[in-house]
């Protein structure tokens, strides 16, 4: 985990008494300026920050479609048009016949950026013979944001409730 690695740069006495999460949103906003969720306003223009959404989906295995379609598709009808432009969402299709690589992978994508919301979708969480593997999931998604508590964690009822999912946990018509 990230944390881990960067617990020798926090606690050595060249730095100042900082906590553990103050160093790693330092790192975060380092490394991933594009994505920084630790301001509302992007730097170069002025205009407000995307935020960056992941969907964790198994549309792909259940029923051959991979969430990034289902995710296009949502995110082009007119009831997101007022809102597209301030979230970037990407998706990630889970492999639930093969759940250690899955979550490993997911793991490797959870930490690869500072994510402001994650998804996790219908599929894995309504569906009883996924309910292992929903709860590996929400474990994987809480270790990240025990190290970025500002993360949201979501769940949709499907494909076609991403916009209602975000919309409903980010403040984009002064409602959330």
């Amino acid at each position: 985990m990230l944390l881990e690695r960067l617990r020798p740069a926090i606690y050595s006495s060249n730095f100042p008494k900082l906590s553990s999460y103050q160093y790693l949103y330092s790192f975060r906003q380092q490394r991933f300026p594009k994505y920084s969720s630790m301001s509302s306003v992007n730097r170069t223009n002025g205009s407000p920050a995307r935020k960056l959404i992941l969907v964790v989906s198994i549309s792909r295995h259940l029923h051959g479609v991979p969430i990034e379609k289902g995710i296009e598709s949502e995110w082009a009808k007119e009831k997101a048009r007022d809102i597209k432009d301030s979230f970037e969402n990407v998706g990630f299709n889970l492999d639930p016949k093969d759940v250690p690589t899955a979550l490993r992978d997911l793991k490797h994508e959870l930490e690869g950026r500072p994510w402001d919301g994650i998804i996790i979708g219908w599929c894995i969480r309504g569906n009883n013979d996924f309910t292992i593997l929903f709860e590996k999931v929400v474990g994987a998604c809480c270790e990240v944001i025990k190290s970025a508590p500002e993360t949201k964690l979501m769940f949709s009822s499907g494909p076609q409730n991403i916009v209602e999912t975000v919309a409903r946990n980010f403040a984009v018509d002064g409602t959330a």
